[in-house]
């Protein structure tokens, strides 16, 4: 019977582990801004990133041209500038700062709203009015040079809004994980410290320590397991999304999912390898102490 409770301990020892490993990277993630944009910063130089923005500010800006279009005997002309402009300006360190507090703006409106205000996870937003407004304002200025009267644009507002369950069946599944996660990241270290007491707990309860360690080496492992599968879902969600910059994001957070898994599998495995030892060793005691007591 105690070996029992030391199983069920150890098992929920396992589960707090890795809930506090992931939970302290999701946290960090959702309240640090130099992790999002280390993160999610380089899918500024992503091809369909950036193709994306570029027709976005073209329209913005010929919206404002004269009768809203480029005039017929200067399309030609006008359309290469623009391109030009626009791909100068996406490798402007000033817009790839636009793009980063872009990027803040949206992962503060996404914790406020999921964590403050109780909202969908699977809901996904992303700001995009100072990198918008900033490269549209670099191309008018280069329109302007043809002699053609542009104003540049005071404030573009652009709001990337995709909903994760929109996407497909699939990935309709995967948002009360991310609901879970997000919601109970911030207590990472109570489940750290949850996780410690429980595996001292399975320890003293058990008859043989070996046990529980054996138990806590594969939850914790296949903890891991689960983890890199989820990452490999995620990554084929990604291709499925409707526009390149939720195509991008999706595949860089698989990643982090994935990075933030192989330690916990790798842990687990070693602590199984451990349980093992513990079994072994433990076995070849009792079998010499039969043969003493026999002798």
């Amino acid at each position: 019977m105690r070996n029992v409770l030391a199983v069920l301990l150890a098992a929920l020892a396992a589960i707090a582990g890795a809930s506090a490993w992931g939970g302290s990277v999701a946290d960090r993630t959702l309240t640090q801004p130099e992790t999002v944009q280390s993160t999610l910063g380089p899918l500024i130089d992503d091809a369909g990133v950036r193709s994306m923005l570029a027709t976005r500010v073209q329209a913005q800006v010929v919206s404002r041209l004269p009768g809203g279009v480029i005039p017929k005997n200067a399309k030609t002309v006008v359309e290469g500038v623009i391109k030009k402009a626009t791909d100068a300006v996406l490798d402007d360190p000033g817009v790839k700062q636009a793009w980063n507090e872009s990027l803040d703006e949206s992962r503060k409106l996404y914790v406020t709203r999921v964590r403050d205000e109780g909202g969908s996870a699977g809901r996904i937003e992303v700001v995009l009015d100072p990198l918008a407004t900033l490269a549209a304002s670099h191309v008018s200025e280069a329109i302007k040079g043809l002699g053609i009267p542009v104003k540049a644009p005071g404030n573009v507002s652009w709001k990337l809004d995709q909903n994760i369950s929109d996407i497909s069946p699939l990935a309709s599944l995967t948002v009360p994980g991310l609901q879970l996660v997000v919601t109970q990241s911030k207590h990472w270290a109570w489940y750290g410290v949850a996780g410690g007491v429980l595996m001292l707990l399975a320890l003293l309860a058990a008859r043989r320590r070996a046990v529980p360690v054996v138990t806590a080496g594969v939850i914790g492992g296949a903890a891991g397991l689960v983890g890199l599968w989820a990452a490999g879902l995620v990554k084929n969600i990604a291709g499925a999304a409707s526009n390149p910059v939720m195509t991008a994001a999706a595949g860089s957070v698989a990643e982090v999912i994935r990075a933030t898994s192989v330690p916990i599998a790798v842990a687990g495995a070693a602590v199984l390898v451990l349980g093992i030892v513990m079994l072994i060793i433990g076995a070849a005691r009792n079998r010499r102490a039969s043969v003493d007591l026999y002798a």
